[in-house]
C-alpha cells in the first residue's frame, strides 16, 4: 500500500511538473478509482431509497441554512449545521464500510 501511494505521489508530481496542472481525473486514474454512473452500483450501508432521501435532505438543509443566516437566526443555523454533520457522517460510514468491510480487517480489499 505504501509503495502504491509513493508511486501515485511520484506520478502526480511528475505530471504537475510537466503540465503545471493535476486534474481530478488524473488522480482518479492513478488511484484506480472509477466514477460509478449507473444504477447497478450498490451501496453497502444505503438502499437507493435511503440515498435519494439523503440527497433531498442535504438540499433542504442547505436551503434552510441559507434562509436562517439571511434571516439572522444563528440558533436555527447552528441546529441545521448539526443535521448536516449527521448526514456527512452517514457518507463517512459508507466510505469506511468499503475500506474495511470486516470490522477486524484493516486493509482495503477493493
Amino acid at each position: 500500500m505504501v509503495k502504491q501511494i509513493e508511486h501515485i505521489n511520484a506520478s502526480v508530481e511528475e505530471q504537475a511538473f510537466n503540465d503545471n496542472i493535476v486534474t481530478i481525473e488524473t488522480v482518479r486514474e492513478l488511484c484506480g478509482v472509477a466514477e460509478e454512473t449507473g444504477y447497478e452500483a450498490p451501496f453497502l450501508t444505503f438502499t437507493w431509497e435511503h440515498w435519494q432521501n439523503w440527497q433531498a435532505r442535504i438540499l433542504q438543509n442547505m436551503s434552510s441554512f441559507q434562509r436562517a443566516i439571511q434571516g439572522q437566526h444563528p440558533h436555527q443555523a447552528a441546529l441545521i449545521s448539526l443535521e448536516i454533520q449527521e448526514l456527512a457522517l452517514e457518507i463517512q460510514k459508507e466510505a469506511c464500510a468499503w475500506l474495511w468491510p470486516d470490522p477486524g480487517q484493516k486493509t482495503s480489499s477493493r
